[in-house]
């Protein structure tokens, strides 16, 4: 555990693209936290709005601040340009519209000094409630990564690389951040730092803030078929570091892909109709790729998301549009029942 005395340089790196709306309340979860020994690199990533102007504001008035700006490139590239230039020990990760804990770099630095371990991994408030750690708390070894990495490809741990406190001479092997996706980047990351680090501590202390943004600008058919599109391409990466390591997790990260390209195509279905859905679904059947996620997916588990993932999938690969359909339509009425009752 570090000391009085001994206080090591925390480097924290923030990238935002046209985040004007809450960039104040997260600049200022980081400035105003318990331990202050900070390097804070701010990383405009082409932002045309007034993004840049509040980073400057912040930076005439601290002097730990540095900011770095580049075209617009996306969160990845903005990472690798953050971890660049980072001098700190430790490293660690902010999105722009998300905030701290008051006291969360403290906790981190904390369980990685007292534990000696490579990284930290913390939970996280979601609408100001805690989401509880599926795996034990404490310190995991080499051996146990591959019963890490079965959690977080299977959803039942969230890939959230701010939840992440990193050594520094730790995260350059890891580097770089894939530039190439841009949709489900942090769990490739998770893919890579999962089979590279020697100890990695699980922390079940809230430390993060992460904002649900219901307006997002990818809620459109074409940006959530991108989104299917980089989840397939996603899992190839996933698949290739799987198989490097002799790891016998591939049907895992091809459930959890699949889980996830059947929510965006239900979002598809629910918000323009089943022409535009079938439409999508036509298109990716062509991609061979994308069936050899889908088809012959074996049901390991018996539970409702694992079985709607199968027979969706089945639907697809056998064309049976009617039931596709019928399903969808049950989901959809579903979804409005429950929506009524929560207002």
């Amino acid at each position: 555990m570090y000391t009085k005395s001994h206080k090591p340089l925390v480097t924290v790196i923030i990238p935002a693209y046209n985040s004007k709306k809450y960039l104040r309340e997260c600049l200022d979860s980081v400035l105003h936290q318990t331990y202050s020994n900070l390097q804070i690199l701010l990383i405009n990533d082409g932002s045309t709005d007034t993004t840049l102007s509040i980073f400057k504001e912040y930076e005439k008035n601290d002097t730990r601040i540095e900011i770095y700006s580049q075209n617009n490139r996306g969160v990845s590239s903005s990472r690798n340009l953050g971890v660049a230039n980072a001098n700190g020990v430790y490293v660690t990760f902010v999105d722009s519209d998300d905030w701290l804990e008051y006291d969360a770099i403290e906790n981190m630095l904390n369980v990685i000094t007292a534990e000696d371990s490579d990284c930290v991994r913390t939970t996280y408030y979601s609408n100001n409630k805690i989401t509880k750690t599926y795996l034990t708390p404490g310190q995991y070894h080499r051996s146990d990564m591959p019963t890490l990495l079965q959690a977080f490809l299977s959803g039942k741990e969230q890939c959230y690389i701010p939840l992440l406190m990193i050594k520094i001479d730790k995260i350059t092997r890891l580097m770089p951040f894939n530039e190439d996706v841009h949709f489900l980047e942090d769990k490739i990351f998770y893919a890579v730092m999962l089979t590279t680090l020697d100890s990695i501590s699980i922390s079940e202390v809230g430390t993060y803030h992460y904002r649900i943004n219901y307006n997002s600008a990818t809620k459109s058919a074409l940006n959530y078929y991108k989104n299917i599109e980089f989840t397939v391409k996603a899992y190839f990466s996933i698949l290739s570091i799987l198989i490097s390591n002799n790891l016998n997790l591939v049907d895992t990260a091809r459930f959890s892909q699949a889980h996830i390209i059947n929510g965006y195509l239900f979002l598809i279905y629910k918000h323009y109709g089943p022409e535009t859905a079938l439409k999508n679904i036509s298109t990716l059947t062509n991609n061979n790729d994308f069936l050899s996620i889908i088809s012959d997916l074996p049901l390991r588990d018996i539970n409702i998301k694992y079985v709607y993932t199968k027979i969706i999938c089945d639907s697809i690969v056998n064309k049976n549009k009617r039931r596709l359909l019928a399903i969808y339509k049950a989901r959809s009425l579903i979804d409005k029942i429950i929506s009524t009752r929560l207002k």
